[in-house]
């Protein structure tokens, strides 16, 4: 196979998220969360990965509720659930 360097062109692809996974939460106690999450396509294949912080008010809102940080996230990510 043979490689040539070419000058910079930008593709840009268009997905289509049907899914997220929520990989890990990483907290600091009492004070904030990150919340990476993985965008799935509708064959499972991951199309990004965002990390979501959570602070201040909506940290102590959480409480021991996991649904309360599900929809944290997709409120942010600017999702819904289906």
């Amino acid at each position: 196979m043979t490689q040539v360097d070419i000058q910079t062109k930008e593709i840009t692809t268009t997905n289509q998220v049907v899914k997220i996974e929520i990989d890990d939460i990483q907290v600091t106690l009492d004070d904030s969360a990150k919340v990476v999450v993985r965008l799935l396509n509708d064959s499972d294949n991951l199309v990004n990965i965002e990390i979501v912080d959570v602070t201040g008010d909506e940290y102590n809102a959480w409480g021991t509720d996991d649904s309360y940080i599900i929809d944290l996230v997709l409120t942010k990510l600017g999702m819904t659930k289906a």
